[in-house]
């Protein structure tokens, strides 16, 4: 596009848009605002590090600095407060979906296979509950599936 040429409006699908997202909290306001200051000052500080710091920095900020944090966390609820009422007046209300681990959990409870459990951690490296003849077994068995691709 050039200039000064409007998008085209998208089609609706039938879909309803997402409502809007929840405000952070006063904590992850604070973090956002320090973490760009520490790591200007500490380019080569890894992740960890710098949010050990700004968690230090929350906790020796006193009430009337945490207040001001605070005030933008107000304004930020208020802000979302008015989205999710139009958001809600148009669409209806919000309809929360089914986390992933409930899912996991139902079909846990049920006895299914919903998946493939990992082993252990280095239960696979060592060789631990193989034998070397059940591992010999094993290779053949893909080395011959995977002639029988070949030859297809």
């Amino acid at each position: 596009m050039k200039g000064n040429q409007k998008k085209e409006q998208p089609v609706a699908t039938g879909k309803q848009p997402t409502p809007p997202k929840k405000p952070m909290s006063a904590f992850a306001l604070f973090r956002t605002h320090a973490f760009a200051e520490i790591k200007s000052k500490n380019e080569k500080m890894d992740m960890k590090e710098v949010m050990k710091m700004i968690a230090e920095q929350w906790k020796g900020l006193k009430e009337p600095e945490k207040e001001k944090w605070n005030a933008d966390l107000k304004k930020a609820k208020e802000k979302y407060d008015a989205e999710l009422k139009d958001y809600e007046a148009r669409f209806g209300p919000v309809v929360k979906r089914k986390s992933r681990d409930s899912s996991n959990k139902s079909s846990e409870e049920e006895g299914s296979a919903g998946g493939r459990k990992r082993p252990k951690k280095g239960a696979s490296d060592k060789g631990e509950g193989k034998s070397h003849s059940a591992e010999a077994e094993g290779k053949q068995a893909r080395s011959a599936t995977t002639e029988g691709k070949r030859g297809k």
